[in-house]
């Protein structure tokens, strides 16, 4: 991930503004004007952390806001700034768009929910091109997690995100059926962005206050701790809660991720995945030596044979609620 952000700090010298050629509807412009004021009270990042890694986090998340800025938002899977974060026409993409149309299921929940939107301008997949790379890969996710635990994902009734990208995985979630709570963790800019994304989307985007309350809907929090304040309160009222993060916890520190899966420690599923390595860190035996402080999770762990160095470990409690 650090070497694929270094590149595309270098690619921005290259970059070339796309021009506006569509007008923008009242609500479009109500929207952007929200996501330019709410990132705009968000501080500067000082590029002088001790890490590379955080070096160049501060430098994405700076230009990411100069982009919000100055460019159109509705455009923004346009930016080569945000092209390295999300899946595109990824070779891998191609077996799990064959494995999702074997499924027995694919053309009453697959299909239908895979449809993409134009929020964002989405790149269209050559093969399916009513999709992007993005939200298949997203689908087989979920797909993947249904089929070894037997649980559809629109049956639990909270869902926590580490790291939730532009907000794609949510969007799928409520195309699936989802109605309950849903919590998304990540990046201040992110957090805007997802806001914007789904609001665009008219999905249930709503204030701490709300979710709070035990409302249905969508919050965005990129506090830690909010954060364990949210999760542990909705956890304790929750009957059927999952814990979703795909490549995301695996990129942070040692002390990141056990204090975030301390907080989870008591919901209902899991669904992970990971590189085997980051920096010097062993991906693969910390997570297998954390699910062994988990016996009463069922696990499936499992290298994904299309993806070379990558995992999955996905669970769910041995005696469901």
């Amino acid at each position: 991930m650090l070497q694929r952000l270094q590149i595309m700090m270098k690619s921005t010298l290259s970059f070339v503004r796309l021009r506006v050629t569509d007008r923008a509807t009242a609500r479009e412009l109500e929207l952007i004007g929200e996501l330019r004021a709410n990132c705009k009270r968000l501080p500067d990042h000082v590029v002088t952390g001790e890490s590379d890694a955080q070096n160049t986090w501060s430098k994405v998340s700076n230009y990411f806001r100069y982009l919000i800025a100055t460019e159109d938002p509705r455009r923004f899977l346009t930016w080569p700034h945000l092209q390295t974060m999300v899946v595109g026409n990824e070779e891998y993409v191609e077996p799990e768009l064959i494995h999702l149309k074997q499924s027995p299921d694919w053309l009453t929940r697959w299909s239908p929910s895979m449809a993409e939107s134009s929020v964002g301008q989405p790149l269209p997949y050559p093969a399916y091109p009513q999709s992007s790379g993005n939200l298949i890969h997203h689908a087989y996710h979920l797909c993947r997690f249904e089929e070894v635990t037997g649980k559809l994902v629109d049956e639990f009734d909270f869902v926590a995100e580490f790291g939730g990208g532009y907000g794609g995985m949510c969007r799928l979630f409520h195309r699936l059926g989802f109605d309950g709570r849903y919590l998304i963790f990540d990046f201040p800019e992110f957090s805007c962005l997802q806001q914007f994304f789904l609001k665009s989307l008219d999905l249930p985007v709503q204030s701490i206050e709300d979710f709070r309350r035990s409302r249905p809907g969508i919050v965005t929090v990129s506090d830690l701790v909010r954060l364990k304040e949210l999760a542990n309160a909705v956890d304790r009222s929750s009957q059927r809660s999952l814990f979703v993060a795909t490549w995301s916890l695996s990129e942070t520190s040692v002390e990141l991720r056990r204090e975030v899966l301390d907080l989870v420690s008591s919901f209902d599923a899991f669904l992970l995945a990971y590189q085997d390595k980051f920096g010097e860190v062993d991906n693969d035996a910390f997570f297998t030596e954390w699910k062994k402080t988990k016996t009463d999770i069922q696990w499936h762990h499992w290298p994904i044979e299309h993806i070379p160095g990558s995992y999955y470990l996905m669970g769910q409690k041995t005696n469901n609620r």
